[in-house]
């Protein structure tokens, strides 16, 4: 079956996400990481793209790039093959690295841009791996220090109108503020939809809790339906939105609970480092 043609933007610029296959981690040390930007440097060099936001996780990357003379296809193709037979060789292994297709999606508008950027950027302290300001594997310092060797930064804040104060000031109000709206749960929605499907997820929640705790959740008392929701949280490739749908849990009260869950996970990492 020939696959589903990707979407093309009118801006040519795309967020992009690859993944390890079998969701499997991709980078094992620091160098693998330092290998990995090296590779996007060359890609920038050779297919003269602009890359606006990255971040490297343990097993995914977020890349915000605007293609120019090439396309995404090629530029991506070239520096997954790279890397892959980097990991390939250092490692002494065979096979795949990554999934089988990155996936993309188009970036049509500043708002949407900007709210992309965010969500990149907050991608490690989602996680629970790292306050996102002091994550060193992301462009968010590029943008704070103006350093622009391998992210377009003055470009990226040319997407910022109206900015009456230091730069540095104003981007960290922007990373911390809390959306009105549902931009960030329709990036994050995109992020993982084939990763896990709504019948999988009930699935995986009718051994875990239990059928009838699934069809009941929603009229539990608060500390023990947060108690529920806190296990559901330990299952990866699922968000708010998805939960809200299997469950009937209203999707405000299970961000309110994921929002301490991810604190929680957070302050545990912190003490142990």
């Amino acid at each position: 079956m020939p696959r589903k043609p990707r979407d093309r933007s009118p801006s040519n610029c795309y967020h992009i996400i690859t993944r390890g296959i079998n969701k499997q981690d991709i980078f094992f040390d620091n160098n693998d990481k330092g290998k990995l930007l090296k590779e996007i440097s060359r890609t920038k060099e050779k297919y003269e793209y602009e890359l606006y936001a990255y971040v490297l996780m343990p097993n995914h990357i977020h890349l915000l790039i605007k293609e120019n003379t090439h396309s995404i296809s090629e530029i991506m193709r070239s520096l997954l093959i790279s890397y892959a037979e980097y990991i390939n060789k250092k490692y002494d292994r065979i096979g795949y690295v990554f999934q089988n297709r990155f996936t993309s999606k188009p970036v049509e508008n500043d708002i949407y841009f900007r709210n992309v950027l965010r969500y990149i950027h907050l991608n490690p302290q989602k996680a629970g791996i790292s306050i996102y300001n002091q994550y060193n594997w992301s462009s968010y310092q590029d943008y704070c220090k103006g350093d622009n060797s391998l992210v377009n930064v003055e470009k990226g804040k040319n997407r910022f109108d109206n900015i009456n104060e230091n730069f540095e000031e104003f981007f960290k109000k922007f990373h911390n503020k809390q959306q009105n709206d549902s931009t960030d749960e329709e990036i994050m929605e995109y992020e993982i939809k084939s990763v896990l499907e709504d019948e999988d997820l009930y699935r995986i929640l009718k051994e875990k809790i239990g059928e009838q705790e699934i069809h009941n959740l929603h009229r539990f008392q608060k500390e023990y339906r947060d108690k529920v929701l806190m296990k559901i949280f330990e299952i990866k490739g699922t968000n708010c939105a998805q939960i809200s749908r299997v469950t009937g849990v209203n999707k405000k009260l299970i961000k309110k609970a994921r929002q301490q869950f991810l604190k929680n996970k957070l302050e545990n990492q912190n003490s142990i480092i």
